[in-house]
């Protein structure tokens, strides 16, 4: 059940707003400041997730390298255990693969995601959207691609020159695999993730 926790930390609703594939949205966790929404998804069966959490003292230009370092998602991402920058398009997008654990008897996920970081040409704000890539890597034995994921960062900065973290998410986790399972198991992992990245950025 761990990768179904991480799965949830990651990716996001893109098509238009992110709101118009979420409805009935219910609070599962609310705890130091990060709180993690499931929310019922016109277009699957499985759920999407939405999260909103500040960033204190951190400006949009830490946030965004951070972000654009694929190599260190390991270090903070719920349950990761590789990952890797496979290209570097230009400064604001990069190609990574990551590879998350999951317990007996689920296979482990691979995913292989677009990161584009859009600074909207609005002072104080991005928008981060990750979506699943078709960029060419050989697929490994042991490992179940994950076939579709959306996620978009709304960032803005607050008049107290924090940063206002709202991340939206929906993902086809690919494979057999109960979809009550997968909705039950949404909300600790991003939870876990946002804490870490709050944690690594405070401590730079």
């Amino acid at each position: 059940m761990k990768y179904l926790v991480w799965l949830f930390t990651f990716v996001i609703c893109l098509k238009g707003a992110p709101s118009l594939c979420q409805e009935n949205c219910k609070l599962k966790k609310d705890k130091d400041g990060i709180k993690v929404y499931t929310c019922d998804n016109t277009e699957s069966k499985f759920k999407s997730l939405k999260a909103e959490f500040l960033l204190e003292e951190i400006t949009p230009d830490q946030l965004k390298s951070f972000l654009l370092d694929g190599d260190n998602y390991v270090t903070w991402q719920y349950d990761m255990i590789e990952s890797k920058v496979l290209q570097r398009i230009n400064d604001h997008e990069i190609i990574v693969r990551s590879v998350i654990d999951a317990p007996w008897p689920v296979t482990n996920r691979e995913m292989i995601a677009h990161l584009s970081v859009n600074e909207n040409g609005v002072p104080g704000e991005l928008r981060v959207d990750v979506t699943s890539s078709d960029y060419d890597y050989p697929s490994e034995e042991g490992l179940v691609r994950v076939p579709f994921s959306e996620a978009r960062w709304e960032v803005t900065t607050t008049s107290e020159n924090n940063l206002s973290i709202q991340y939206f998410l929906r993902i086809d986790p690919g494979g057999s695999i109960p979809t009550w399972l997968v909705n039950m198991a949404m909300a600790e992992g991003p939870y876990t993730s946002f804490k870490n990245l709050r944690k690594q950025l405070t401590e730079k």
